[in-house]
């Protein structure tokens, strides 16, 4: 079953129904932004297919 991700936070969801992230409010990935295909992984980083970043990283300042 494929995965809704936050790319902000990294919440992740396998429930369709679910469009904006329950922590931050940030819209859910439902497909890969670069080609399209579902997230088919739970607590990934990247896209299984075509290995592009899925979540922005940040860092706070110290």
């Amino acid at each position: 079953m494929p995965y809704s991700i936050c790319e902000h936070c990294a919440f992740e969801t396998q429930d369709p129904a679910k469009r904006i992230c329950e922590y931050c409010r940030s819209e859910l990935l439902l497909k890969c932004p670069f080609c399209g295909k579902t997230i088919e992984k739970e607590r990934t980083i990247y896209c299984g297919h075509c290995g592009e970043k899925l979540k922005i990283s940040i860092v706070p300042i110290q």
